[in-house]
């Protein structure tokens, strides 16, 4: 309760101190809100009138604002992990070429090399078993040949 009673006062102290900066922005939307109010009062007034006499309408305009602010939620979520992706990608390079740099090109590029090579024979080997797979089934001999097993 201390902390709430100093936030509230400091809260106070804040807007007293900044209420000679703040008077003119304050004056200006009420110029512009008893300004505004007379020309919108009655288009409001027939749009609400127009809502209550048709509820069906009211309710896909609901579900068309629902929607817009889905997909406007989805791309910021979609934006945001973008950015974390691009930012994991070039801390990704720069770390490669920082390794790369303290244990020299050349003995990074034999090891790229190594990798690749490895790489190749692990292909090589999943290939020719799936040949292996596919030579068996054409025989005849693959298990349920015809029928499928997925469900």
């Amino acid at each position: 309760m201390d902390i709430l009673q100093e936030y509230f006062l400091s809260a106070i102290h804040l807007y007293n101190s900044a209420d000679p900066y703040l008077q003119p922005l304050r004056n200006t939307f009420y110029t512009i809100q008893s300004r505004t109010l007379p020309i919108l009062t009655p288009y409001l007034d027939t749009l609400a009138n127009y809502a209550a006499n048709s509820p069906g309408l009211l309710m896909v305009a609901l579900a068309v604002i629902l929607l817009y602010l889905a997909k406007v939620v989805l791309a910021w979520i979609w934006r945001t992990i973008l950015f974390w992706l691009r930012i994991t990608f070039y801390a990704v390079v720069v770390l490669a070429l920082a390794v790369a740099w303290k244990r020299g090109f050349e003995e990074t590029g034999r090891d790229l090399g190594r990798w690749a090579g490895e790489l190749g024979q692990f292909w090589m080997k999943e290939y020719e078993r799936f040949e292996g797979y596919q030579k068996l089934h054409q025989e005849g001999k693959g298990g349920h040949v015809g029928t499928s097993t997925w469900r």
